[in-house]
């Protein structure tokens, strides 16, 4: 996550106050994939968030390797939570597996929202980016604001799927060559699944996200959630193959 100070206490930590991000909290009611916020501290310095020690989704897949079917469950999480800021008309604008946390029951909730932007207006100019290998190509003009944060969605599900990032070799890609898939990315040329079989299921909901086709996660949750369902018809038993 973005630079923070962990100050332990219990199950909370404590996370330098953005106003901006308690803005955020206020506006978004609580939901399960969304990390939650407890309170602020006594002199409004510091906002006292739920601890998750397992600690952020990037990391997590690097370390522990976690099965395909946990990996595909948490892509859908993933989308359950974008929905929900969009729905409360909030677009994230900072998503990537760094913000993402695992709990202790292995369910993953979106965290850190600094730069997040509520109710934006139309063709809003994004200041902050995340980070390059998830970043949107500037040319989507006209699109809802929420592209931002399909596109990143769509990046996140290519790499829980294939455990490597678009144009590179795993999940640890250099600055060299996230800058490549970035100008790759600003010419319209994305990346496609390895695996046949995941291809067939998921590959036109990554590249509707890649193409920002969707225009709210809760249209992404849906075709995502169809392409989980297929999957787990037609390729349950290559699931266990993959793992």
């Amino acid at each position: 996550m973005a630079t923070v100070a962990k100050l332990l206490m219990l199950d909370t930590w404590r996370k330098p106050v953005s106003r901006n991000e308690v803005e955020v909290y206020r506006a978004v009611p609580f939901h399960p994939r969304i990390l939650k916020f407890q309170e602020l501290s006594d002199f409004e310095d510091y906002l006292v968030l739920q601890y998750h020690p397992k600690g952020d989704l990037w990391s997590y897949l690097i370390e522990e390797k976690p099965s395909l079917t946990t990996r595909i469950s948490w892509a859908l999480e993933i989308a359950e939570g974008i929905t929900h800021l969009h729905y409360n008309s909030v677009v994230w604008a900072d998503a990537h597996l760094r913000n993402i946390l695992v709990t202790e029951d292995l369910h993953v909730v979106l965290a850190d929202f600094a730069y997040s932007i509520i109710n934006p207006e139309p063709l809003h100019w994004f200041t902050t980016r995340p980070p390059p290998i998830f970043t949107c190509p500037i040319g989507y003009y006209g699109s809802p604001n929420t592209h931002v944060d399909i596109f990143g969605c769509g990046v996140m599900l290519f790499a829980l799927l294939t455990t490597r990032f678009p144009w590179t070799a795993d999940l640890l890609p250099s600055d060299a060559e996230q800058e490549l898939a970035t100008q790759k990315h600003f010419i319209q040329q994305f990346d496609t699944i390895d695996n046949d079989s995941l291809r067939e299921c998921f590959g036109p909901v990554v590249e509707n996200c890649f193409n920002v086709v969707y225009a709210t996660g809760e249209e992404l949750f849906t075709a995502l959630k169809t392409a989980c369902d297929k999957w787990a018809t037609s390729g349950a038993l290559l699931a266990f193959a993959l793992d």
